[in-house]
């Protein structure tokens, strides 16, 4: 399971290096406005980088106690293997 720092950083670096560069620049397309290309980037950013941190914790979780409970949640079997 990812620590919680580290899925923190992965968020982070998502946003910073890939959502927030994009996202200005279709936005501005879009609106054509630079003061509110900012103001509602920063916003949609802020909501959506919690939202990402969250859903990853939850994830991690899951996958944690699935393991933990003898689960395989990935099967790599092919199908035919699985029939045997």
């Amino acid at each position: 399971m990812q620590k919680k720092k580290e899925l923190l950083v992965k968020a982070l670096i998502w946003r910073f290096c890939i959502a927030i560069p994009f996202g200005m620049g279709i936005t501005y397309l879009w609106l054509n406005d630079l003061q509110q290309v900012t103001e509602l980037t920063i916003t949609i950013n802020i909501v959506s980088t919690v939202l990402y941190y969250l859903y990853d914790l939850i994830w991690s979780y899951a996958q944690e106690k699935n393991y933990n409970n003898g689960m395989n949640s990935i099967s790599y079997a092919t199908p035919k293997e699985r029939r045997k």
